[in-house]
């Protein structure tokens, strides 16, 4: 009777860790990175606009030919069952102009984390300053992603150089595009 018990208590068990192996299998979140520029360029540059209409510096804005320009590398996205999440490097520069000479006036580069909800941003994240930079861009990713953190982060990323080509193309009716930096 004792061997009977026990036996039953072990295929107890063993049907219930069945079943939630099961029930975690079934019920675990499957992303799927996607890298597929064509998918995603409609994601960057509805994220870059968005940035665009919602960056502008108040101390600057109001001076002569103020400008706000942008350029970006699109890294991917992932969507789970309500989102979906686009990765981008970002630049900006605004400059203005004054005495007819060209300003700079603020700008970054950095990567982003836009949260999509109907093809229409809801929210965007940038990394924390400091020694939570890394980590803060690594919680970016769900768990079984966390490993692409690092191409984000490793990527040539760095895009001021088509800013650069904007502005001077932009303020080229200027005797000269050399950029100064603070004020007359």
């Amino acid at each position: 009777m004792k061997k009977k018990i026990i036996r039953i208590f072990a295929l107890l068990f063993i049907l219930f860790a069945a079943a939630t192996s099961v029930f975690l299998i079934l019920t675990e979140t499957v992303y799927i990175f996607d890298f597929s520029e064509n998918k995603n360029i409609c994601f960057y540059e509805t994220a870059v606009a968005y940035i665009r209409e919602n960056t502008k510096d108040a101390y600057y804005e109001n001076e002569k030919d103020y400008q706000l320009f942008t350029s970006y590398n699109g890294f991917g996205s992932y969507s789970d069952a309500n989102y979906t999440y686009v990765f981008l490097w970002l630049s900006t520069g605004s400059y203005y102009t004054k005495n007819g000479k060209l300003y700079s006036a603020s700008g970054s580069n950095m990567p982003y984390k836009f949260t999509f909800k109907d093809n229409e941003v809801i929210s965007y994240e940038i990394p924390m300053d400091g020694e939570a930079y890394v980590l803060s861009i690594k919680r970016w990713f769900p768990k079984s992603m966390r490993h692409l953190y690092q191409k984000l982060l490793d990527r040539d990323n760095h895009t001021n150089d088509e800013i650069e080509k904007q502005v001077k193309a932009y303020y080229s009716y200027l005797e000269s595009t050399e950029i100064q930096y603070g004020t007359d």
